[in-house]
């Protein structure tokens, strides 16, 4: 897992590395072009056992700026944050994550209806995400680094716009060293985990929530 520094592409983008005279170019030279990995769902879903009889939307992820772009974020031991070289997602992360749970919502027949925030669908509830951690450690020696991603999801009445409750989800997996696109896999993999205990989880708060509020009418 080859990594490129933080510290190498902040110096470029704010012009402290020197320049000699004559001609210089500021294009990179011609390489192998890097793998890209999209981030889907598993091919297979276990369907779930009884449908929610509400609708859900999936809101983009909100997530720090170094997290959410196409390339793959790895953790240093000094907390520094660096990107593995020869690979990147097909999309920005948040992007790639929502489709992971959408894709999970869909092909588990979960909810009546599972759509994407601010499509032309009106949905019962909002399934709203804050991605704090989306990264891998290196492996060290003899032991396989990880890949992790944490999300403080909500899920949100839209009739109402009232939160209905709130729960922090971390799925940690281990990443592998090998080929190049071994650190992506990884972290798509921890994300497929997370979504099906986002569905788990949105599924039992909506049914609760539905089921009081039938009762009070």
């Amino acid at each position: 897992m080859k990594l490129i520094r933080t510290s190498a592409i902040f110096a470029l983008l704010l012009g402290t590395v020197p320049l000699v005279s004559g001609c210089v170019s500021v294009l990179p030279k011609p390489g192998n072009s890097p793998i890209v990995v999209p981030l889907r769902a598993p091919n297979v879903v276990a369907r779930s056992q009884t449908q929610a009889p509400f609708s859900i939307s999936v809101g983009l992820p909100v997530m720090p700026h170094a997290l959410a772009g196409v390339e793959v974020t790895a953790m240093q031991d000094d907390g520094s944050i660096a990107y593995v070289e020869g690979v990147k997602f097909a999309s920005p992360a948040p992007i790639g994550i929502q489709s992971i749970i959408l894709g999970t919502f869909d092909k588990a027949v979960a909810f009546r209806a599972s759509v994407r925030t601010g499509s032309t669908a009106k949905a019962d509830f909002e399934l709203a995400l804050d991605v704090n951690v989306f990264e891998v450690t290196m492996p060290q020696r003899r032991e396989a680094g990880t890949a992790k991603i944490e999300a403080t999801a909500r899920l949100i009445d839209i009739a109402t716009h009232r939160p209905l409750a709130t729960k922090i989800f971390t799925s940690t997996v281990p990443a592998p060293s090998g080929d190049a696109n071994q650190p992506a896999l990884a972290l798509e993999l921890a994300t497929q985990n997370m979504a099906l205990e986002l569905m788990t989880w949105a599924q039992s708060t909506g049914r609760a929530f539905s089921e009081t509020r039938l009762q009070a009418q």
